[in-house]
């Protein structure tokens, strides 16, 4: 499989729209607490073609799934953000 370079957060949205992206080789934004660099290993409309898509990972390996498009909160969903 070809190495493909690390990007920027708002690159990978830009490259795939709406889809479910696994990285590795992540940056993680520690004021934001979110990923804003990463590699592509695999890319695909749903999580389960995502990850068939992605290679095998190593034991200890630190991957990220991320989905590129809006957030989809279903009606009378009520969370609790910030909490630790």
């Amino acid at each position: 499989m070809e190495s493909r370079p690390r990007m920027t957060w708002e690159g990978i949205c830009a490259a795939y729209p709406g889809e479910y992206v696994i990285l590795d080789d992540l940056v993680i934004d520690p004021v934001r607490r979110r990923v804003s660099e990463g590699r592509v290993l695999a890319h695909a409309p749903t999580r389960r073609e995502a990850f068939a898509a992605a290679p095998r990972a190593e034991v200890g390996a630190e991957r990220a799934l991320k989905f590129t498009g809006p957030l989809r909160i279903p009606p009378g969903f009520v969370g609790l953000f910030g909490a630790e």
